[in-house]
């Protein structure tokens, strides 16, 4: 992998991210959203939507990948020894 191509892969990931923020601090700012509507829209995110993209990333999740148990070991031991 190539730095351009690490940087695009990137910028993929990070860019919709940041656009996000930006678009919603200039809603803010114009005086479009309130901090009413930022109360509501985060529990509906944090309550509703999030659990629900959770829910669908594990079903469609590779669990033979995730199941390997000599690797599971040692996370758990890992985590323990700390």
């Amino acid at each position: 992998m190539d730095l351009l191509e690490l940087f695009t892969r990137t910028l993929d990931v990070t860019l919709p991210v940041f656009a996000m923020v930006f678009i919603g601090i200039g809603l803010k700012r114009l005086g479009w959203i309130d901090s009413a509507f930022i109360s509501t829209a985060s529990t509906l995110v944090f309550k509703a939507t999030l659990p629900t993209l959770i829910f669908l990333s594990l079903v469609k999740a590779d669990l033979s990948v995730a199941l390997d148990i000599p690797l599971l070991l040692f996370f758990a031991v890992a985590t323990l020894a700390q």
